[in-house]
């Protein structure tokens, strides 16, 4: 099922890592709108699991996606014996901390920052705020993508609780999160997450280098 959703929209399958895919687009092939294609390759990857889990022929699958883009080196990195094309990069590797983050905050797909840029208007998207993941020294904006856009109010509520956040106005945040996580259950892990992140703050203050970001010890 997943599969043929990458190959309908002109993904290049890399491998299979475990029960992991590893999947790429603007090679060998270039394409301008490969963080278009990505991010609408994600929602129809959903769309198929739903599908496939609604057959009850297995217990329920549960697929997490994270997108980035940038740089890479992409070809043959094998030998002239063992031919391995592939792709490597700190963007690769970054795809796969943001899959990783999506347990913590409660999504499904997550982008970086710079795939958001790229693709626009592809599909209703939603900020998570800042990480710095795992391995990682930088601070970066990531993005939830959501089959139907959040109501305008929630969309409200939750950018302004960020900001807040971000601000330090720790009391001024959390009745905002407390509200979304009331409110909406697509946010309501990642609510979850930031009150319990002031609850640290209000005993141990971050240090003037601090941005906003949540950081992450393990993928």
């Amino acid at each position: 099922e997943v599969m043929e959703v990458v190959f309908q929209n002109q993904g290049t399958l890399i491998k299979f890592i475990g029960d992991a895919v590893f999947v790429l687009w603007g090679a060998p092939i270039h394409c301008d709108d490969h963080a278009s294609r990505a991010c609408a390759t994600a929602l129809l990857i959903q769309r198929e699991v739903a599908r496939f889990n609604d057959t009850q022929r297995f217990p329920p699958l549960i697929t997490r996606i994270g997108i980035a883009s940038g740089p890479m080196v992409v070809g043959n990195l094998g030998s002239a014996r063992r031919f391995d094309y592939t792709a490597i990069g700190d963007t690769v590797n970054f795809a796969s901390r943001i899959e990783g983050l999506n347990k913590y905050f409660g999504t499904k797909i997550l982008m970086s920052d710079t795939t958001r840029k790229e693709a626009a208007s592809a599909a209703p998207h939603v900020p998570m705020g800042l990480v710095q993941a795992s391995g990682k020294r930088e601070v970066t904006a990531i993005h939830a993508i959501f089959e139907e856009p959040l109501p305008e109010q929630t969309a409200l509520t939750w950018q302004l609780a960020l900001l807040e956040y971000k601000r330090r106005a720790f009391d001024a945040a959390t009745p905002l999160f407390t509200t979304i996580l009331t409110s909406e259950p697509r946010l309501a892990t990642a609510a979850k997450l930031y009150l319990t992140s002031i609850e640290i703050f209000r005993t141990q203050p971050p240090g003037d280098e601090w941005q906003g970001e949540i950081r992450f010890a393990q993928k």
